[in-house]
């Protein structure tokens, strides 16, 4: 599965060190196992990680028009 984390201003405040104030916890119980990445989309088909940008970027800019 995917973790996505949210981001903070406050990481690059001088005299602050914000990075790793919050955890990220997994919806679904973890399992160890190797990753292939040979032969997979996201890491080898360029139309594939633009449609997937372009969808990620699209997704956030209508939850930041939802949310004012």
């Amino acid at each position: 599965g995917l973790i996505f984390r949210s981001d903070s201003n406050a990481e690059d405040l001088e005299n602050f060190a914000g990075a790793g104030l919050f955890d990220s916890v997994p919806v679904q119980k973890l399992t160890k196992q190797i990753i292939k990445y040979r032969g997979e989309r996201l890491t080898e088909d360029l139309d594939f990680q633009m449609a997937l940008m372009d969808g990620i970027a699209k997704l956030a800019m209508a939850v930041e028009v939802a949310a004012g």
